[in-house]
């Protein structure tokens, strides 16, 4: 370590730093002393999904996310399920404190830094990470573009803006180098014009210095960066956890079809309840002039005893009602003639059985979704726990929140961009708070604050 005219050199192992007090910026690059470098990004066949000009395909027909958000809007259960687990993760909003080592413990100090909340009073950070929680909840992988200020002897990056995963796509692999070079930026790529796509430099920020980022892309004026949890073989666009709910013949297709067929025997069957038998010659019987009648007013008569019989069989008062029907008997044959009869139908409409289908194709879409079944409304086997005092809502509340700092990772990473090189603290932390429900003996306001 040594400082000469306000710079101060750090250095040892595979990276040094430099921090230049007087214009306040820091800059890390590799030392002379590193070892070999890193292994180039893996070759990818690129041909398996294809590619759209100079661009990577995103699913064979280049549609993928289009055609997963659709599948979403159309089901009743997936995409509000989605939006309550955003509003979940992002809690009472977003923070950020240090993290300081004491001893054997840390503690998070909460201080304001200006430079961050200069930062944070020119961006929308918080309504960034909403967009950026959907994308990562639909499509688990986020792209997010970065502005640099004009000052090449103090390079900061003053603005940075969400973009659309739909929207984006990575440039095809750089023969040399491996690389994924740029990120293509359109609108929609169904009908999508090659000569308008908007390429921006695509960073790997975990693989390069803060100094090679800058030689990259700081005369470009911007530069972006993508982000996914971990797809295990999936190097180029990662794969969301529900992948499977997806599937051409799967469970999320199967439900959303659920109320297109209900809704086609409703309008397509019949509904009938009771089948009555009247003897064709009670017509004649009742009415002499039968004969005579034009056929009108035969069809008027017939109306009216339908009416009649309605009236007298349907509504609870009807109920246990007891029917008299009389019949003849053939003096040749001795057989018994037709008389009147009420034959209730069957229905026929499987209606039941769709609705268990329903609830079933239900069950596996939170499953997929990685929802607690009390979250989403669904009553799980065995009944509810608790007898419905509320604490199996509370504990799937509290399991999903001690799980989201490894999503708050990858949905919060372009904040630790952001850091990384404008030179914030380096044990800044970014987080979301909490107000995690409790039972009125534990906390008399019913809530206690946590932040992850």
């Amino acid at each position: 370590m040594n400082r000469s005219e306000g710079v101060e050199i750090l250095g040892g192992g595979t990276f040094m730093g430099m921090v230049n007090y007087d214009a306040g910026f820091v800059i890390t690059t590799k030392s002379d002393e590193a070892a070999k470098s890193a292994v180039k990004p893996p070759l990818i066949d690129g041909d398996v999904d294809g590619q759209t000009g100079n661009w990577q395909n995103w699913g064979d027909d280049n549609l993928w996310p289009t055609r997963v958000r659709k599948l979403m809007e159309s089901s009743t259960l997936a995409a509000p399920l989605i939006y309550k687990s955003v509003c979940r993760m992002y809690g009472t909003g977003l923070v950020y404190w240090q993290n300081v080592r004491s001893g054997a413990t840390i503690e998070k100090d909460f201080s304001e830094i200006t430079e961050v909340e200069d930062f944070l009073l020119m961006n929308p950070v918080d309504f960034i990470a909403l967009e950026r929680m959907m994308d990562f909840r639909y499509f688990n992988n986020i792209f997010q573009e970065f502005i640099w200020n004009i000052s090449e002897k103090n390079p900061k990056i003053v603005e940075t803006h969400h973009l659309e995963a739909e929207f984006c796509r990575f440039s095809k692999q750089d023969e040399t180098t491996n690389e994924f070079k740029n990120i293509g930026f359109y609108g929609d790529w169904e009908n999508v014009n090659l000569s308008k796509v908007t390429p921006i430099t695509n960073i790997d920020w975990k693989r390069v210095t803060v100094s090679e980022v800058i030689d990259k892309t700081f005369k470009k004026g911007k530069f972006a960066v993508h982000s996914k949890f971990p797809s295990p073989g999936r190097p180029i666009y990662g794969t969301p956890a529900h992948q499977a709910l997806f599937n051409k013949d799967g469970w999320l297709a199967f439900s959303n079809e659920i109320p297109k067929i209900l809704n086609s025997v409703l309008k397509n069957g019949m509904n009938l309840k009771y089948h009555i038998k009247i003897p064709a010659n009670y017509w004649k019987a009742v009415h002499p002039k039968w004969d005579q009648m034009s056929v009108a007013k035969q069809k008027e008569i017939k109306v009216d005893k339908l009416e009649e019989m309605n009236k007298w069989l349907v509504g609870t008062k009807n109920a246990m009602k007891s029917f008299i029907s009389e019949y003849a008997v053939d003096q040749v044959t001795g057989k018994a003639l037709p008389g009147w009869e009420i034959e209730e139908l069957k229905d026929s409409s499987n209606f039941d059985k769709e609705l268990l289908s329903s609830q079933e194709s239900d069950a596996h879409i939170t499953r997929a979704l990685g929802e607690d079944p009390s979250q989403a409304g669904l009553q799980p086997q065995g009944g509810k726990m608790g007898a419905g005092s509320g604490s199996d809502k509370r504990t799937s509340f509290q399991n999903a929140i001690s799980m989201s700092p490894a999503e708050q990772l990858i949905v919060l990473d372009f904040l630790y961009v952001i850091g990384k090189v404008n030179g914030w603290p380096a044990n800044l932390k970014w987080g979301f708070q909490h107000e995690v429900p409790t039972t009125l003996n534990e906390n008399k306001s019913g809530t206690t604050e946590i932040t992850e």
